[in-house]
């Protein structure tokens, strides 16, 4: 990746991050317009929360009898349609990629180039099991900023480049998480 495209790539996800956490600090409107998922520990079930004007029934994904999470289970609780605001994964996102084990997705979106996922309840221990995951399944850190209030980290994989963002706070759980991949040439 040029130095000009690595600059620009930050930026973007910075921008993209900067937004989810200021929805989620003013209670925003996208987790308040849609219902809401819960990707369990083991990820095995995914099961959307009907809003008060729904008309419908919430599909809800039956359990995977193993204690490997799927991914077929959430592309199934999402019936592969477009990334709703709280419903699950955004269409298309890569299942190369590790998703956090714990929290509840908030909202999220998808352009042409990547995926934005803003989730809540990501404890910080679950934050550094998705950092060991991503390494894992060969992703390489390019940085990692801790702090009290805010941390950063980005990974390259083959394909795609990772920003993970968090908001620590004292009982170690996560106020926000905000993960964004982006597709990159090789």
């Amino acid at each position: 990746m040029t130095k000009t495209k690595f600059v620009k790539h930050t930026a973007l996800v910075l921008v993209t991050s900067v937004i989810g956490f200021a929805l989620s600090a003013c209670g925003g409107s996208a987790e308040q317009a849609g219902p809401t998922a819960s990707p369990s520990a083991s990820r095995s079930s995914v099961t959307p929360s009907p809003t008060p004007s729904a008309s419908k029934p919430a599909a809800t994904a039956s359990p995977t009898p193993s204690a490997t999470p799927t991914r077929k289970t959430i592309d199934n609780a999402t019936k592969d349609k477009p990334f709703v605001s709280g419903v699950g994964l955004p269409k298309g996102f890569p299942k190369s990629v590790p998703l956090p084990t714990t929290g509840e997705i908030k909202s999220g979106s998808s352009t042409m180039d990547g995926w934005t996922i803003e989730f809540s309840g990501v404890s910080a221990r679950a934050v550094e099991a998705l950092r060991g995951n991503i390494k894992s399944a060969g992703g390489s850190e390019i940085y990692a900023i801790p702090g009290a209030d805010l941390a950063t980290a980005a990974y390259e994989m083959t394909g795609y480049s990772l920003q993970l963002m968090w908001m620590p706070n004292a009982k170690g759980k996560e106020t926000s998480f905000v993960y964004t991949v982006s597709k990159r040439s090789a």
